[in-house]
């Protein structure tokens, strides 16, 4: 199991790293790796939605190597040109992908966004090849939605799941 905990300015050079890595670029950030001060932006505005909303950016950690780095994050934020609607968003360094991490960290922050944020829906949304992505939302009881047009600079369709506090439950048992 990984440990998880709210982000902090510090991580953002290990955040760096992480989204750094090809395998999470390759979707998460179509194919090109962030900038250190893109990643300090996203940090800013996790500030901003934890303060406001109880939400934002978590890193995972791996507790059995205390030396080592972010191995993944998992975010909760307010769907690109959709205002009021929340969105799952994560990566997982590939070493620690095909055993179920992600589902249970993932699972865990849904959980929070219902309970302690008073969330009813939450989306999330993936690249059409991330066949491994859409795997982990199904086990989270998310249900395709069709596409939604994210964005408002530079708008696109993506495939978009959703899931409410019984559905997650459903499927995860929390």
């Amino acid at each position: 199991m990984l440990a998880r905990r709210r982000a902090t300015p510090t991580d953002v050079g290990p955040i760096t790293d992480h989204f750094a890595l090809p395998a999470v670029y390759r979707y998460l950030w179509d194919g090109e790796a962030p900038a250190t001060h893109v990643v300090a932006g996203l940090l800013e505005r996790s500030d901003r939605d934890f303060a406001e909303h109880g939400y934002g950016l978590w890193v995972l950690t791996d507790p059995a190597c205390p030396d080592a780095a972010v191995v993944g994050v998992v975010v909760l934020h307010e769907v690109d040109g959709h205002p009021g609607r929340v969105e799952l968003t994560y990566s997982l360094d590939p070493a620690y992908q095909g055993r179920g991490l992600m589902t249970t960290a993932a699972a865990e922050v849904l959980a929070h966004g219902f309970d302690r944020c008073g969330l009813t829906e939450i989306l999330a949304g993936t690249d059409p090849p991330n066949v491994a992505s859409q795997r982990v939302l199904g086990r989270l009881g998310m249900r395709s939605i069709g596409e939604l047009v994210i964005g408002t600079e530079e708008p696109v369709a993506l495939p978009y799941w959703s899931v409410d506090r019984a559905g997650l439950r459903a499927a995860t048992g929390r």
